[in-house]
C-alpha cells in the first residue's frame, strides 16, 4: 500500500505521476495524471511502452489550491489507484513480477 498527499494547483501542476520501478529502468506501474484535460494514464515500460488503460477522470477531482491524495493498492490481480478515497474505473493487471519491485518515485508537478 502507498499512499501521496499534495496540493493541486492548476498553474503550477499541469501534469504529475506516480511510478513503481524495477530494475533497468523497467515502469511496473506508470500512473500519469493529466488534470488539464480530465486524463489519467495507466501504463507499464519495458523495453518500451505498452497497452496504456484509462480510466476516467472527473476533473472535480482537482480543486485549484486543494489537497488531494493518491493511493495505490497493490492485490494478486493488479493495481487498485485511488484518488481522493475513491478507486479508478479500472485495475490495472500486473504486467511485470511484482516482486522486482524497489522504488517508488514522484515526477512533476510542484
Amino acid at each position: 500500500y502507498y499512499h501521496s498527499v499534495g496540493v493541486y494547483s492548476s498553474i503550477a501542476t499541469a501534469k504529475f505521476s506516480v511510478n513503481i520501478l524495477g530494475p533497468n529502468n523497467v515502469y511496473l506501474l506508470h500512473v500519469d495524471f493529466r488534470p488539464f484535460n480530465d486524463v489519467v494514464v495507466l501504463n507499464n515500460y519495458v523495453s518500451g511502452w505498452q497497452t496504456e488503460i484509462r480510466p476516467a477522470l472527473s476533473r472535480s477531482k482537482f480543486t485549484d489550491g486543494a489537497m488531494f491524495k493518491v493511493c495505490i493498492t497493490v492485490a494478486v490481480n493488479g493495481y487498485y489507484v485511488y484518488l481522493n478515497g475513491e478507486k479508478l474505473s479500472r485495475t490495472f493487471p500486473h504486467r511485470v513480477a511484482l516482486s522486482s519491485a524497489d522504488i517508488v518515485s514522484l515526477h512533476g508537478g510542484s
